[in-house]
């Protein structure tokens, strides 16, 4: 079962990222299994995985928009 599925269109705005020929190849290789058509989906749910994961940050960032500072 794949952690990452295609998601409905959104508003999005541009980044520009540089990867390894290694990590892209393996990205694509995902998406192709799992059904994803854009790799901009994937990439989005991957950071999301990330944010929720990661609970120091999230607390360090959830005080911060608390606090303003």
């Amino acid at each position: 079962m794949a952690l990452i599925k295609p998601k409905l269109k959104q508003n999005k705005s541009q980044m520009r990222v540089s990867l390894s020929e290694s990590v892209i190849s393996e990205v694509k290789a995902y998406c192709d299994w799992s059904g994803i058509e854009k790799i901009d989906d994937f990439i989005e749910q991957a950071i999301e995985f990330v944010f929720h994961k990661d609970k120091a940050w999230r607390f360090a960032y959830q005080k911060q928009k608390e606090t303003g500072k």
